[in-house]
C-alpha cells in the first residue's frame, strides 16, 4: 500500500481549494498549484479566510489555523508537484484541459506516485488514456464544500490498481472522509440521480405546473431537505448542472437537457428563487411536483442499482451525507412500500419512454447500517 504524506491539488478554485485546506488541517503536507501566482494566492487567502471564521465560531484555535496555513506551500509551477506521493487534479470540467495536465504530470511525478481526477462529468477510464501509468489513477469525486462535506465517490478506471484503490480508500479515512465506492458510469452514483433531479424541476417549471419557490418548498418537505432545486442550482452554479446533465444525456430521453436550465445556463444568471417560506400551495400541485420528482429519483435510482454502480447502502449514504438529505432514496422507497415506488417509477418511464427496470428487488434489501 502506498505511504502518503505530500499531496498535490491542481486548481485553487472553490473545490481546489478546499481540498487543500482539508488536507492540511489532517497533517499532510500540501502542494498547491494553479495557471498564475495571482489565481493560487487568491484561494490561499480564501482557505484563510474560512479558517479564521472557524476560529470565530471556536471551531479552530488560532494555533491549530497557524499549524494548517503551514503545511499548504502555493506555486504556479507544475515542477514543484515532482515530491507528491498523491496528486488530485480538481481544475474546470474541460476535457482537453484535463487531459493536457494529465500528459504533463506523467514527466514530473515519481513512478509510484498516484493520479487522481475529481471529475463529476468524465469517464476515469477515458481520463486514464492521458495517463503513463494508468494502475495508479483513479476518480475521487468530492462533493461541496469540499473542506466540510465529508462524503467522497472512489471510482477504479478499467486499469486501476488493487493497491491504488486500498491506498486511495485508507488516504480517505485519514482526511475525515466518508468514501463509497462507485462503478465508472458518467455521473458515478450520486450526481447520476441528483442532476437529473435538478433538470426535472426545471422541467417542472417550463411546463407552467408550478413556481420556483412552489417547487423549492415542496421538495423541501418531500425530501427533508433545507435548500429547494433551484437554490442549490444557484448555491453551487447554475452551469455546472447544466454541463453534468449534458454527459447524463447518453443514457437516453429520461436525461435530455431542460431548456430552459441551458438557456440559465448559458446566461449565467441565478434563478428568481423568492421565498419558499412565505407562500400558500394546493394539493394538486404539491402531489403533482412530488410525485414528478420522486419517480424521477426513484427510476434513476433503480437503474444505478441495475447496472452496478454501487450498492444500496452506498446510494442512501451518499443522498444523506452528500447532498444532506434527510432521508436517502432508499429510506424514502421502503418508506412508501413496493407498490407505490412501482407506480411513481412506471408513471415516470412510460412519461419518458425510457424502459422498466429489470428488478424493484434491490431497493427494497435490507440495507448494511454497520461496517467497521
Amino acid at each position: 500500500m502506498k505511504a502518503i504524506a505530500t499531496v498535490g491539488v491542481v486548481g485553487a478554485g472553490t473545490m481546489g481549494g478546499g481540498l487543500a485546506q482539508k488536507y492540511a488541517q489532517e497533517g499532510f503536507t500540501v502542494i498547491l498549484l494553479d495557471r498564475t501566482i495571482d489565481l493560487v494566492e487568491r484561494g490561499l487567502d480564501a482557505i484563510t479566510h474560512m479558517l479564521q471564521e472557524g476560529v470565530s465560531r471556536k471551531v479552530f484555535r488560532p494555533d491549530d489555523v497557524a499549524a494548517t496555513l503551514g503545511r499548504i506551500h502555493v506555486t504556479a509551477d507544475i515542477a514543484d508537484l515532482a515530491s507528491c506521493d498523491l496528486v488530485v487534479e480538481a481544475i474546470f470540467e474541460n476535457l482537453q484541459a484535463k487531459t493536457d495536465l494529465f500528459h504533463a504530470l506523467g514527466d514530473i511525478v515519481s513512478p509510484d506516485c498516484i493520479l487522481a481526477t475529481n471529475t463529476s462529468s468524465f469517464s476515469v477510464t477515458e481520463l486514464s488514456a492521458a495517463v503513463r501509468r494508468p494502475e495508479r489513477f483513479c476518480g475521487l469525486h468530492y462533493f461541496f464544500h469540499a473542506a466540510k462535506n465529508r462524503l467522497v465517490e472512489i471510482i477504479a478506471g478499467e486499469r486501476t490498481s488493487r493497491e491504488t484503490m486500498e491506498s486511495v480508500e485508507r488516504f480517505c479515512f485519514l482526511t475525515g472522509k466518508d468514501p463509497i465506492h462507485c462503478a465508472d458510469r458518467y455521473g458515478f452514483a450520486v450526481n447520476r440521480f441528483f442532476v437529473p433531479w435538478l433538470n426535472e424541476a426545471v422541467r417542472l417549471l417550463e411546463e407552467g405546473i408550478a413556481t420556483i419557490p412552489e417547487i423549492d418548498a415542496i421538495c423541501m418537505k418531500a425530501f427533508g431537505i433545507g435548500m429547494g432545486p433551484f437554490a442549490l442550482m444557484n448555491a453551487t452554479g447554475v452551469a455546472i448542472a447544466w454541463h453534468a446533465q449534458q454527459t447524463l444525456e447518453s443514457f437516453g430521453t429520461l436525461y435530455t437537457v431542460a431548456e430552459a436550465l441551458r438557456e440559465q445556463g448559458e446566461s449565467g444568471r441565478h434563478w428568481a428563487t423568492g421565498d419558499p417560506a412565505t407562500i400558500t400551495i394546493d394539493e394538486r400541485t404539491e402531489r403533482i411536483v412530488r410525485d414528478r420528482m420522486m419517480g424521477l429519483v426513484f427510476l434513476v435510482c433503480c437503474q444505478i442499482l441495475d447496472e452496478g454502480v454501487c450498492t444500496p447502502t452506498e446510494l442512501n449514504r451518499g443522498a444523506r451525507i452528500g447532498l444532506k438529505w434527510h432521508r436517502g432514496p432508499i429510506d424514502l422507497m421502503q418508506s412508501m412500500g413496493r407498490s407505490e415506488v412501482e407506480r411513481l417509477i412506471r408513471t415516470t418511464a412510460t412519461h419518458y419512454q425510457t424502459p422498466f427496470p429489470r428488478d424493484l428487488g434491490a431497493p427494497f434489501l435490507p440495507m448494511e447500517y454497520v461496517r467497521l
